[in-house]
């Protein structure tokens, strides 16, 4: 997948940011850093690339927390656990929204949308929303399909969360043997090698069944040359 846009609105120390990677100055640059001072919103880029497709962010999803549950303002605001991504919504906004356009792995664009609205309750509903090119709505859940990475995946391999980089090195062989295939669109030489091992074994098989059939021929014709000597030899014995 290639992301070509980033929007977002109202999450955490952003209020609005437009972040577009097919023009200048980004558009030819193939490295580039994300740089600023300690709240100024460098995370929140990456945490809102991984909401927009997943619904999901890494400071927003660790098991495990036992962390007792949080309210946004006061006594009257509903309460959200400490890993909702709700607590990304800027406080005192009505919405706020994280969107990515991309190109999957089809080679086809699409967009994906993450919008969370605080409603009279002052309830956060969170509204999710993945469509392509052409304007038709798909299910949000293909996202994992159209990048070819579970979210686990695409944060291990991908956006790569402090300290978390050495969960991929320890993986097993397998494991990073499936991810590194999907980043690298290799997965089709596992398969043509599949292919190659499976006919292999189906022609090892037929050659096995011939010559069980030869070897079976070959009996049969020494059998029939001892009984046409016995026969040549009572002949003989005969005369």
């Amino acid at each position: 997948m290639k992301i070509e846009k980033l929007e977002i609105k109202n999450i955490t120390s952003i209020e609005y940011a437009d972040i577009d990677f097919t023009k200048d100055p980004l558009k030819n640059e193939h490295l580039f850093s994300i740089c600023g001072e300690t709240g100024s919103g460098k995370s929140t880029l990456l945490d809102a690339i991984v909401m927009a497709l997943y619904a999901q962010t890494p400071r927003f999803s660790k098991k495990g927390n036992s962390s007792p549950k949080v309210k946004k303002k006061e006594e009257k605001y509903e309460e959200l656990d400490v890993n909702d991504i709700r607590n990304t919504l800027r406080q005192d906004c009505q919405e706020g929204f994280v969107k990515v356009d991309f190109i999957g792995n089809d080679n086809q664009r699409y967009y994906s949308k993450v919008v969370m609205n605080k409603k009279k309750n002052d309830k956060i509903k969170i509204e999710c929303e993945l469509k392509k090119d052409n304007g038709d709505f798909i299910e949000f859940e293909k996202n994992k399909e159209i990048i070819g990475l579970t979210y686990d995946q695409f944060v291990k391999t991908v956006i790569l969360p402090q300290n978390e980089f050495s969960q991929f090195l320890k993986s097993d062989y397998n494991t990073k043997i499936n991810i590194l295939e999907k980043l690298t669109n290799t997965e089709i030489y596992n398969k043509i090698g599949n292919k190659i091992k499976d006919k292999f074994d189906t022609c090892k098989t037929e050659k096995t069944a011939l010559q069980n059939s030869i070897d079976a021929v070959k009996m049969e014709l020494l059998d029939n040359i001892d009984e046409v000597q016995q026969q040549k030899n009572n002949y003989e014995e005969q005369k």
